[in-house]
């Protein structure tokens, strides 16, 4: 039974210290471009943050040559890519989305996007409708359907 023990204790040694060698992570880096550095940017934050969880969940992404693993050969080619883009709407819209993807969006706002699955929304407290006051007219009509009692629109008179 010591004969195991003592094997077992061997082989459990052997694997931390081969697991532990230095050279796994030595890579060759240029001296990066302080221009254009990517923290303290709230821009390339924001694109680094959609192309991060793009590349990591998106159905898509094997159809979108930017998304892949091996895209960029290093870091300033990565944020060069991304200052080229005006916004990260833009570059999530015409750079990373899929033209057959009718289903992903982005918002600006994550507090609206909540409000809205919850379905708490902003009104002014009116319904109101338009109708044509006579067929084929360019001629409208606004029809007040209902008013919450005590919002804006009560409050204005409506």
């Amino acid at each position: 039974m010591k004969i195991y023990k003592l094997l077992m204790f061997i082989l459990l040694s052997a694997g931390l210290v081969v697991s532990c060698s230095k050279d796994d992570d030595i890579q060759t880096q240029t001296e990066p471009d302080s221009s254009l550095q990517i923290e303290g940017n709230l821009d390339l934050e924001i694109k680094d943050f959609i192309w991060e969880g793009m590349n990591f969940w998106y159905l898509y992404k094997e159809f979108i040559p930017k998304l892949q693993d091996n895209a960029f050969a290093n870091n300033n080619e990565y944020a060069k890519y991304l200052n080229g883009w005006s916004s990260p709407e833009s570059f999530f819209e015409d750079g990373l989305k899929y033209s057959g993807d009718d289903f992903s969006w982005i918002v600006d706002n994550y507090e609206d996007l909540e409000n809205r699955f919850a379905g708490i929304r902003k009104t002014s407290g009116a319904n109101i409708s338009l109708a044509r006051i006579t067929a084929g007219s360019n001629d409208l009509v606004g029809i007040i359907r209902y008013v919450i009692p005590g919002s804006p629109a009560d409050n204005a008179g409506l």
